[in-house]
């Protein structure tokens, strides 16, 4: 069904092995005493692109050591969408069941400078990415 709409789709691994800029043997995404929940996890996740890469035409990426977890990595994108929006709502999956603060008596997410959301609903696509699945894979990958 993935591939009817998407130019490329690729289990989650082999993707990340093809775009990540890294020395052959530096980073192994699966390590033998690694959770069976994280091997399942890349091993039967997909990725979808619109535009297909042909080999060795990906953008590469380098790694860097993480400055943030998961959940703070989440929590400055969905500040980014709202201030990029402008005060309409954005059109973004990670900001479904959110909204700004509108300060009468919402107790939003904030801190020093930066803007107050509010959790409306449950957006179980930001749950996903709070898994310690997603957790442990950026960690590696940016170790």
């Amino acid at each position: 069904v993935l591939r009817s709409y998407f130019g490329l789709v690729d289990v989650l691994s082999t993707y990340l092995s093809q775009i990540l800029d890294i020395t052959p043997g530096s980073c192994v995404l699966i390590q033998e005493s690694d959770p069976q929940s994280y091997k399942v996890f890349l091993l039967s996740s997909y990725v979808a692109c619109e535009t297909p890469y042909s080999l060795g035409s990906q953008p590469r990426f380098k790694r860097y050591p993480p400055l943030v977890y998961m959940s703070e990595l989440i929590d400055r994108a969905q500040e980014k969408l709202f201030i990029k929006s402008k005060g309409k709502r954005p059109v973004n999956m990670l900001t479904n069941g959110y909204k700004l603060s509108s300060g009468n008596g919402e107790s939003g997410r904030a801190n020093s400078g930066r803007i107050a959301i509010t959790h409306c609903f449950v957006n179980t696509i930001v749950t996903a990415l709070q898994s310690p699945e997603w957790e442990m894979l950026l960690q590696r990958l940016l170790l």
